[in-house]
């Protein structure tokens, strides 16, 4: 079974092929199938400038957790919302703060 597997390196040092677009600060759905089984959102902090890689944070039992992945790894990365239908808390607290900023900046100081 040793044949099973790729040389080490051989994949996770290579570039991406998908998700290109994605940036720090992104969300996407993850699975990390290692460490908590199922599909959750996560959020992009930093992307490995030599590789595919990309380092997430997610919470579990109210702790952020932070995991590396591959972006052409289908089985542990995809588009947000599209696997764990679930927005986070942390989601919502920069939504709410997006939201309060833009109804500030309609606030006249003279009124």
């Amino acid at each position: 079974e040793i044949e099973c597997f790729a040389k080490a390196r051989n994949i996770s040092a290579r570039q991406a092929n998908r998700f290109d677009h994605l940036k720090i600060g992104d969300f996407v759905d993850i699975n990390p199938k290692m460490i908590h089984p199922g599909w959750i959102t996560g959020e992009i902090r930093r992307k490995d400038k030599h590789s595919g890689q990309i380092q997430l944070v997610y919470e579990k039992d109210t702790k952020s957790k932070l995991i590396w992945i591959h972006l052409d790894d289908v089985n542990s990365i995809d588009e947000f919302m599209s696997k764990s239908g679930q927005v986070q808390k942390t989601q919502i607290n920069l939504e709410k703060q997006i939201i309060d900023s833009n109804s500030f900046e309609g606030f006249n100081s003279t009124n």
